[in-house]
C-alpha cells in the first residue's frame, strides 16, 4: 500500500511539474509573441509615417506648382469670362489715404518684452523665497 501511495505521490508530483512546465513556456510564448506584435506595429507607424511625409511633400510641390501656373491676366480672364466680372468705374472707385509715419509699435514686441520682463520677476521671487528658506533654516 505504502509503495502505490509513493508511486501516486511520485506521478502527481511529475503531473504537477510537467503542468508548471507547460504554464511557464505558454507564458513564455505569449510574451514572446507580444514582443514581436510590438515590432509590427512600429515597423507599420514607421511606413506609415515614410508615406504621410512623401504625401505631404508632393501635397506642398502641388500647391507650388499651382502658384506658378496662376499668374493675373489668367486670372482677369477667369474673372471676366466665367465669373462675369468686370472693372469698376472711376466713380465706383474710393481712395483712402492714410498719414503713415515713419514709426511703427508692434505689440508682439511689447509682449515679448511684458513676458520676458514678468519671468524675470518671477525667477527673482523665487530665487528671493529659497534664499529666505535657507536662511531661515540657518538662524534655527
Amino acid at each position: 500500500m505504502e509503495i502505490e501511495k509513493n508511486d501516486e505521490k511520485k506521478i502527481f508530483n511529475r503531473f504537477k511539474a510537467v503542468i508548471l512546465l507547460m504554464l511557464v513556456f505558454t507564458a513564455l510564448f505569449i510574451i514572446i509573441y507580444r514582443y514581436g506584435e510590438m515590432i509590427n506595429l512600429n515597423y507599420d507607424i514607421t511606413s506609415l509615417n515614410n508615406e504621410l511625409r512623401e504625401k505631404t511633400a508632393i501635397n506642398s510641390s502641388l500647391y507650388a506648382e499651382l502658384d506658378k501656373t496662376y499668374n493675373i491676366n489668367d486670372i482677369k480672364t477667369v474673372a471676366e469670362t466665367k465669373l462675369d466680372m468686370n472693372k469698376p468705374r472711376t466713380d465706383q472707385q474710393i481712395y483712402i489715404y492714410l498719414n503713415m509715419s515713419d514709426e511703427y509699435e508692434s505689440q508682439e514686441k511689447e509682449d515679448f518684452y511684458s513676458n520676458t520682463q514678468a519671468l524675470f520677476e518671477k525667477i527673482k521671487y523665487t530665487v528671493k523665497n529659497v534664499i529666505d528658506i535657507f536662511m531661515g533654516s540657518k538662524k534655527d
